[in-house]
This record gives structure tokens, sequence and C-alpha cells, in this order.
């Protein structure tokens, strides 16, 4: 049995025709240049068991409109079985969509770039929808210029890609944006509070920290205000924490202070993987510092 496809399968399906019919009908190019001719709807034949290039598809070529062709041939060829192409096995994709169901329009163009095929949502019997870790088949209609036959298309979606991660003007990971944006050596800019004593654990205090109210504009005097204090100092490089104004450098008070129990949709970026409570103190127009002071702690 001779080979069925003698040139790229990635090219246009109308030029692949071309190579198809001259496999199978040595000359026809010569006969009938590019362009010269147009072609009808292909059907299926018999094969015949003597036929050498085991032809299983028939067209009907005529003159191209202003050409100086005349009559209507009707030749044979031999189109690509998916079945024997892929041997039977199923054809895995694993691209990234955000939806878990996709549509033809979008899987068949991934299916033809990774296997090499110029198979289009317009070649199936039925432009399905396929949903992520389901199995389907996809069937060629009876009248798809170059492809017969059919194949298990299974979808797996992956992770996404790192330009879909990759964002905005200075491609900044997509993630938490301060208000001011990201660049914190902005000359004039306040100290964020959140880069200030996330990491600290503040357990040792817990006990302490929860006679604190839930939402509270506290006093110097306040125990949980002395114990927090005391404790920032000795566990930060920063040593001006104290309880004066917080339109003073260090100073904690003059601003609400909220207690949450986490994880908390109040405060999501809280470190709820490793601490059950934090503190938070939210920054004032006037303050030394912009945005919250998070404290965390276990109980």
């Amino acid at each position: 049995m001779l080979p069925p496809v003698p040139t790229d399968t990635r090219q246009a399906q109308t030029t692949m025709l071309y190579d198809l019919i001259e496999k199978s009908n040595p000359g026809f190019k010569v006969s009938y240049p590019v362009g010269s001719v147009v072609f009808g709807v292909p059907s299926a034949i018999t094969v015949n068991p003597e036929d050498p290039y085991k032809n299983d598809t028939t067209v009907r070529v005529t003159p191209a409109p202003g050409t100086t062709g005349f009559g209507v041939v009707s030749v044979n060829y031999r189109r690509i079985d998916l079945v024997k192409r892929f041997k039977g096995m199923t054809v895995k994709l694993t691209n990234y969509q955000v939806a878990s169901s996709i549509a033809a329009s979008i899987w068949v163009p991934w299916l033809a770039e990774k296997y090499g095929l110029s198979v289009t949502p317009d070649d199936l019997t039925a432009q399905f929808s396929i949903g992520s870790g389901s199995n389907t088949t996809m069937t060629m209609k009876a009248g798809c210029l170059c492809y017969k036959g059919a194949v298990q298309v299974y979808w797996t979606k992956s992770l996404p890609p790192l330009n879909a991660l990759l964002t905005g003007a200075n491609k900044a990971l997509t993630g938490r944006l301060y208000p001011g944006g990201n660049d914190f050596t902005t000359p004039g800019r306040k100290p964020q509070g959140e880069l200030q004593v996330y990491c600290q654990d503040a357990s040792s205090i817990a006990a302490i920290l929860e006679t604190m109210p839930a939402s509270v504009n506290p006093v110097a005097g306040s125990s949980y205000v002395q114990a927090l204090v005391e404790f920032l100092l000795a566990n930060t490089s920063r040593t001006d924490w104290s309880t004066a104004a917080s339109s003073v450098s260090g100073g904690l008070l003059g601003i609400t202070w909220y207690k949450y129990t986490i994880p908390n949709a109040a405060i999501p970026e809280a470190n709820s993987g490793k601490y059950n409570r934090c503190i938070v103190i939210q920054a004032a127009a006037g303050s030394w510092f912009a945005g919250k002071l998070i404290i965390h702690y276990n109980v």
C-alpha cells in the first residue's frame, strides 16, 4: 500500500487536496494548475482491491470561473484516516482555559497545532464542547476534503501559563496591590503597614491580646496595648514603637484596632494557614504608616 500523505498536513486543506489527488493521479497538477479548477463536495467510494493507491474518495472537478477550461471530471484520491493516523490512541490536550468546558472553536485549533493537522471546527460532524477530565469522540463529516474517521479527545486543564499571571505595564504578578502601587521606593512614601510586622508570631502574649474588644480605639493604659508595644520593641528592628498617637513615628494610638478569628473575609491577606487570630491596626490619613499593621498569633 502506497503512503496516503505526500505532503505537510499542516497546510490548508484546499492546498493539500492537490497533493493528495496528485499522489493518486500523477500529472494532475500539470493538467489542472492550482487555482484553475474548483472542487465539489467529496464523497466516499468503496476501495478497489486492485487499486494500488487504495483510493477511498471521489470529487468532481470543474473549471474555475474566468478560466478557459471546460468540462467536468471526477477524480479519485485517498483521504487521511484519523483512525489509522493515531493508531487508536486517545488525543490528549492539556491547554489552560479559565472555564471547565470549552467550545470546539477553542479546542480544535489546539489539537490542530499540537498534532500538525489542518482540521477546523467546520470539518466535524458536530461542534461539541468538551469538559476537563472527559473523553469525547471527534468525528470528521462525510464532506471533509482531506480527512475522514474519528479520534478520541481527552482534555485536562493545566495550570495557567506564566504570561497569564504576568499582567500590567510592568509585568507584575497578579496578587496583592497596595494603595499607591507596589513600588515602595517612591520618595516620601509612608512605610506600608502590612510589611512591618506580618512575619512576627505574638502567640506568647495571646492571653493578653484576647482581652481586647473586637473593635476599639484603645488608650495607653490598656494591658493589651502595653503588652503589644513591649512585644514589638523586643521582636522587630523598629525601636520607636510607643503609645503615642499614630501621627508620631512608631505611635499606635488614636486609630482603630480590630481583632479577628481567621480565616475571615474581612482580612483575606492574613496568614490563616499558620495562625488562627490576628490584631489589625488600621492607619488613618495622618498616620506615620499606610495600610494595616497585622499582628498574628494562635490561641
